[in-house]
């Protein structure tokens, strides 16, 4: 959890926490690996979680996926499979979806009260096109601050990143060496550049 749950952005917390107070059906769909976003979810009491699978040899993660990474129309797709597991009505129209990336967008638009936050530039373009909220995301309260200004710094990104997810697994799988974790729907097979 001193690895995992701290990367989390001050903004979207207090957004979850008001969602929360309110009612709301609480899910996290996520690109990310199943176990982080499953633990982040029991933390945050998640009524149920999406994350990319990852392949279980021998009873140890092998560093390998398992299902299609979770992003684009995937997120949409399993999103909405989650919701009919969970056999609950959703009132759609009336509901939120909080994201960064374009690939997003097709999860975005299964709502009717998107909400960009601290997006890429394409995505901003888009949310701001469609009169989206966009909000800036803060960076994460525990990030050092710099002896001269005291301000925080901007030295990490707090959306999951191929090495924060490479980290969670081994951490997760007591392994030192992992395989290559292969992100589907790139020519490369390397996380798509923001």
């Amino acid at each position: 959890n001193s690895f995992i749950l701290p990367s989390g952005r001050d903004s979207v917390l207090k957004l979850w926490d008001h969602h929360r107070r309110l009612g709301h059906l609480m899910l996290i769909a996520s690109g990310g690996l199943a176990p982080c976003v499953q633990r982040i979810g029991a933390h945050l009491h998640a009524a149920g979680t999406v994350g990319t699978e990852v392949l279980v040899r021998n009873g140890r993660y092998s560093g390998r996926v398992g299902s299609p990474v979770v992003v684009g129309r995937e997120k949409a797709v399993r999103t909405l499979r989650l919701v009919s597991q969970l056999a609950v009505e959703v009132d759609w129209a009336a509901s939120y979806a909080y994201a960064d990336s374009i690939h997003d967008l097709p999860f975005l638009e299964l709502v009717g009260r998107p909400v960009a936050v601290d997006p890429d530039r394409a995505l901003d373009r888009i949310a701001r096109e469609r009169g989206w909220r966009v909000i800036d995301g803060n960076w994460c309260s525990n990030r050092p601050t710099s002896r001269r200004s005291g301000r925080r710094q901007r030295l990490v990104r707090c959306s999951p990143s191929a090495d924060v997810a490479r980290e969670c697994l081994r951490r997760l799988a007591g392994t030192a060496q992992l395989e290559g974790v292969r992100h589907q729907g790139t020519q490369d097979g390397k996380a798509p550049r923001r």
